[in-house]
Parts: structure tokens; C-alpha cells; sequence
């Protein structure tokens, strides 16, 4: 976009005016590093990421780790990184930080592990991103999201899961459908999050190359009529 002659800035002006806002963008590939030398040879890549996150106006930006050393993350190195880009993405940039978790992460596949990574960090503002996809395929019960403080879910993620798909422990965001389409108990989950006086922002993650291929204004009708029909099953005055 901005190759393009695009400004970010603009685009988040005119998403502002139209009573819109960007809540949370996805994201800092890497930043949870393998070591810290990963890290610090990625800043410059974070640094224009962030750049343009502020620019478009977010809140929250996503602390992601190298999926392509997924294997050997550890929790102890991404702690530090988390801290260390925490402390840029506030100092520089004012955005808050949010740690995803991966099913396909084996030291960062739970909401628990998620947490762990923040608690190690010291960060005094440390946030986490549940995910419903993510919740199911890497064993986060729903009954863990009451365990949580809500100011420290980032954003809370959305999608559903097909019917005859067990968990996975490998990439499988591919195979997200639309809420209430699976089998998933998304209800259960928006409930418990409305019980703990969560009152952020409810994302739709979809990956699916089927939905991609679909009519664009026809498919997030359908898209959003779907999302609110579960969320006003679980909060009727939504």
C-alpha cells in the first residue's frame, strides 16, 4: 500500500472518521525469538513494522514467534524478547503488546504457556491473545479464560472449527470456518469472557482459501450475520 504512494496515516483518518477504529494488527513475525541474537537482528524489520501499526492508528499490535523455528522456542528467550519489544512498541511507538499463542508452538501452544511467557517478562503491562481456534487444537480448556484478569486479554480471537477435524498439533488455520459452521462452543467462551467483565474487542480469524474465493460483499455479510448470531446467544444485549 504505501509502495503504492499510499499513507497509512490517511487510511487511518478515514477508518476514524467512518466511526471505525483498529484495535489490533496482526503482527510482529519473529519477535519472540529464539535467541536474542534472532531478535536483535530483526529490529530493524520490527521497528518499520511498528511504524506503520502507529500509523494506521492501532491499539495493540501481536507478539509473535519465528514459525519457522517453532521447534525450539523456549519460554525463557521469548520472556526476553517479549519484555525487551514491549519496551519499544510503548517507548516509541505508544502501542501495547499482546502475546499469541499457536497451537503448532510446542512451548507456546496454550493460553497457560502465553501467560507464563508474560509473567517471566516482569512487563508490568503483559497481555495475551486467546484464540477459540487456538484454544481447541492446542488444549486450552474454556473454563482456563476465568482465570485471566480481563485487562489482560489484548484482543480475544474467533473462529470456529469444522466438524471432523480432531485437534492438531501441527498448522491447521487453513481449515477455520465461521462461528456456529463447526463445533467449537463459542458460546460458552463469550459468556465466560462477558462473567469476567471483559469488554474488548471480539476478532473473526479466518485463513480459509475457500472463503477467499467467495464474492467479497456476499461473504462478509454472511460472515458478520453469523458472528453476531453466536454472540448474541451468549450476551442477549449485545
Amino acid at each position: 500500500f504505501e509502495q503504492a504512494g499510499g499513507s497509512l496515516k490517511d487510511l487511518g483518518k478515514s477508518i476514524r472518521d467512518r466511526g471505525l477504529f483498529v484495535p489490533s494488527v496482526i503482527g510482529l513475525w519473529g519477535s519472540l525469538g529464539n535467541t536474542k541474537e534472532d531478535f536483535e537482528s530483526r529490529l530493524e524489520e520490527h521497528h518499520t513494522r511498528l511504524r506503520m501499526i502507529r500509523d494506521i492508528g492501532s491499539e495493540h499490535v501481536q507478539i509473535i514467534p519465528d514459525l519457522q523455528k517453532r521447534e525450539t522456542f523456549t519460554k525463557d528467550i521469548g520472556a526476553w524478547c517479549y519484555r525487551r519489544i514491549s519496551e519499544i512498541a510503548l517507548n516509541d511507538y505508544g502501542l501495547k503488546t499482546g502475546i499469541i499463542f499457536l497451537n503448532a508452538v510446542p512451548q507456546l501452544k496454550t493460553m497457560s504457556d502465553a501467560v507464563d511467557v508474560g509473567m517471566m517478562s516482569g512487563w508490568p503491562d503483559a497481555k495475551v491473545i486467546p484464540d477459540t481456534y487456538h484454544n481447541f487444537h492446542g488444549g486450552t480448556e474454556p473454563n482456563a479464560l476465568r482465570m485471566l484478569n480481563p485487562d489482560a486479554i489484548a484482543i480475544f480471537q474467533f473462529a470456529d472449527s469444522p466438524k471432523g477435524l480432531d485437534r492438531q498439533d501441527t498448522w491447521c488455520d487453513e481449515k477455520r470456518v465461521l462461528p456456529g459452521d463447526g463445533i467449537l462452543p463459542l458460546v460458552e467462551q463469550l459468556k465466560i469472557l462477558y462473567e469476567i467483565g471483559y469488554a474488548g474487542c471480539v476478532s473473526l480469524e479466518l485463513y480459509n482459501p475457500a472463503y477467499r474465493k467467495r464474492e467479497p460483499d456476499e461473504f462478509l455479510r454472511e460472515a458478520h450475520q453469523k458472528t453476531l448470531a453466536v454472540i448474541e446467544q451468549a450476551v442477549p444485549q449485545a
